[in-house]
């Protein structure tokens, strides 16, 4: 009786876990290999050629490239500090003034 249950239970879950896969996994495990790879979004992935570390030395280096992401990380990290401490405490005390 318990493998039934077992089974019914696998059977219910594996269209959840499949689009899970899918739509969650797969992305994410296409992005960290599209990380280490020389490859432009007007080529096939055919052509992606692998470069190592040298996509991560680009954007945190020097070069424009690195400014551009060291200042969208910067305010990025400004604005989530700033809506964690200026907007939840003021949405919290209008509920409960409510």
């Amino acid at each position: 009786m318990i493998k039934t249950y077992r089974a019914s239970a696998g059977i219910m879950l594996a269209p959840a876990v499949t689009l899970i896969g899918v739509f969650i996994l797969l992305p994410m495990l296409l992005t960290i290999w599209l990380s280490f790879q020389d490859w432009s979004t007007q080529t096939p992935f055919s052509n992606a050629s692998f470069i190592g570390f040298d996509n991560f030395r680009e954007i945190f280096g020097p070069t424009s490239v690195g400014r551009d992401f060291k200042r969208a990380l910067l305010n990025t990290a400004i604005y989530t500090v700033l809506s964690v401490v200026l907007i939840l405490p003021l949405s919290l005390a209008f509920v409960l003034t409510v």
